[in-house]
């Protein structure tokens, strides 16, 4: 690859990573404000505020915009984990929205990307945590469904994970998930 090549996909990553953490950080702040969606997600009106409907819809059509961008690069595979990370926060951001069908097909296109990503990409447990979020989310996801066996058992491969890496916060996440079934 040519110098000026690798500053352009340099520079093209920068803008892209800028993108996508402005809508992550839009996400987190409606979260933060409003609540997360699954404890509310029996309030159909919860997120509808202008500032809250406008950050969700900015961070949306960003993040779709960045995914139409990635799917359509030649050397996807050099992307994979940049992808599979976009499809869960699409996906998060689909959640609160109420499109569970969108957000499990994300999550599913997650798995796929995390699947096909060279392993020399990974840091160390940065699969895992990839991992255990999309276990987490999708047991939500199964759960708001009434697939309650199917939940629990996302919840508790995620609590594994991170029980494996010592993630705490996770694992007191999947406990309060795992309570629902107590």
């Amino acid at each position: 690859m040519g110098f000026f090549k690798q500053i352009a996909e340099r520079t093209e990553r920068a803008m892209m990573a800028a993108k996508f953490e402005k809508a992550k950080l839009d996400y987190e702040r409606v979260m933060r404000d409003k609540g997360y969606w699954f404890e509310h997600r029996s309030d159909p009106h919860r997120y509808s505020d202008a500032f809250s409907a406008m950050l969700l819809d900015e961070g949306r059509a960003t993040l779709k915009h960045l995914q139409v961008q990635i799917e359509a690069k030649q050397e996807v595979r050099e992307w994979a984990k940049y992808l599979a990370g976009l499809y869960w926060q699409l996906a998060s951001i689909y959640c609160v929205l109420s499109e569970y069908s969108r957000a499990r097909t994300l999550l599913d296109k997650m798995q796929v990307s995390m699947g096909s990503c060279p392993a020399d990409q990974w840091q160390a447990r940065e699969k895992d945590e990839y991992a255990s979020k999309l276990l987490y989310l999708r047991g939500e996801l199964l759960y708001v469904a009434g697939a309650n066996a199917e939940a629990k058992q996302c919840f508790v491969e995620s609590r594994l994970i991170d029980q494996r890496t010592g993630n705490t916060d996770g694992i007191g996440k999947n406990d309060l998930r795992l309570g629902l079934f107590r």
